[in-house]
């Protein structure tokens, strides 16, 4: 064999090591990545599995007027928001956004004083909380018992 032929031979096969490494890395970069995206969406699951938990226990106490035993976590979380306040406080302002969002489904209206409104009334409320309430007019809206006017 000539030596040229020797060096084309080990620089084909040096890119070919180097291409293969370069897939190894790069499939395990995407094997992290998905393990971190996999551990993202279960947290995800389990706050979306806690809230609906909460939810149902709402919707069950409101129809039959009973009271659903909350767990311990569940107790800390009804009895104080993230700012330590209790959550006495926010059941005025959780009614007076239940009442603004009533009043835009019975309407059948949703404009822009109605959105400030709302929005200024949510302002102190925990996250979830504005989440529910925001959820409530945003479905409203894409079944079509709300239509949208932004002009007011």
């Amino acid at each position: 064999m000539s030596p040229g032929k020797g060096f084309a031979l080990g620089f084909v096969a040096g890119l070919t090591v180097a291409g293969g490494a370069f897939l190894l890395l790069r499939d395990n970069m995407a094997t992290e990545r998905d393990a971190a995206r996999m551990s993202d969406f279960d947290a995800h699951i389990r706050q979306l599995d806690q809230t609906v938990s909460r939810l149902a226990d709402r919707v069950a106490m409101e129809r039959t007027g009973v009271p659903v035993a909350a767990t311990p976590a569940q107790s800390v979380a009804t009895n104080a928001d993230e700012s330590g306040r209790p959550a006495t406080n926010q059941a005025s302002e959780i009614a007076e956004a239940d009442a603004l969002v009533d009043l835009g489904l019975q309407t059948g209206h949703w404009t822009r004083r109605q959105h400030d409104e709302l929005e200024a009334a949510i302002a102190d409320l925990d996250v979830r909380e504005q989440g529910r309430i925001k959820a409530r007019v945003a479905a409203a809206i894409n079944a079509g018992e709300v239509q949208m006017d932004m002009r007011r």
